[in-house]
């Protein structure tokens, strides 16, 4: 499966694509009543939505290098990953937390995260910067005598 890099629009834009996609579909059907009722609830769902937004904070790493201790939404992760982590039993809070699991292994102890989603978690890794490298030993080919 390819990963997609889905391009981020500003939460404005956003909201007004939303209020003019609404007017566009209903207002030749219904009241303007209704329309005006639709448009609302979609300019405060907004509202709620760049509120919840606003409590997060990855500003830290939007202007400068990701660091290992920016949180794990940093990474940008598609959510089938990223809830994963999230929702492990040893789920690492941050950026260092999450590569530290991966060097040692432990990431494809992690229910959900199969091999494919190891390797999006690696390249989301290695394009922040960082590099992965393993603290257990691999056997070497021809080690055992043959």
């Amino acid at each position: 499966m390819t990963q997609v890099n889905t391009p981020w629009v500003p939460l404005e834009i956003a909201e007004g694509i939303v209020e003019q996609a609404i007017r566009e579909v209903l207002e030749p059907r219904f009241l303007a009543g209704s329309v005006a009722e639709a448009t609302a609830l979609a300019r405060r769902r907004m509202r709620e939505l760049h509120e919840k937004l606003g409590r997060l904070d990855v500003s830290h790493c939007k202007d400068g290098p990701v660091t290992r201790e920016c949180p794990l939404a940093c990474l940008h992760l598609p959510a089938r990953q990223h809830n994963a982590i999230r929702y492990s039993t040893d789920a690492p809070r941050t950026i260092g937390g999450l590569l530290d699991m991966v060097r040692a292994g432990r990431l494809s102890e992690t229910r959900n995260v199969g091999p494919a989603s190891q390797q999006v978690v690696s390249d989301a890794l290695r394009a922040a910067g960082f590099r992965i490298r393993h603290s257990h030993p691999h056997p070497r080919q021809g080690a055992s005598g043959d």
